[in-house]
């Protein structure tokens, strides 16, 4: 997830896929998911609002 925000394949404001949508393509458990978007919150790429996430920052 990471690597797509850093190289741009989301851009600052996208909405980013489901949970589901990442578990499908990753083949991990939901927790995983879960987890990987409160560490890229954290790290200020993701801004959390009304239960989506959107790529906040890109540089």
């Amino acid at each position: 997830m990471f690597e797509q925000l850093r190289g741009g394949i989301y851009t600052p404001g996208d909405k980013l896929p489901s949970v589901e949508v990442f578990f499908s393509t990753y083949a991990v458990g939901r927790s995983t998911i879960r987890e990987a978007f409160s560490m890229l919150k954290a790290m200020g790429w993701l801004k959390r609002a009304t239960m989506k996430f959107l790529s906040q920052c890109c540089t």
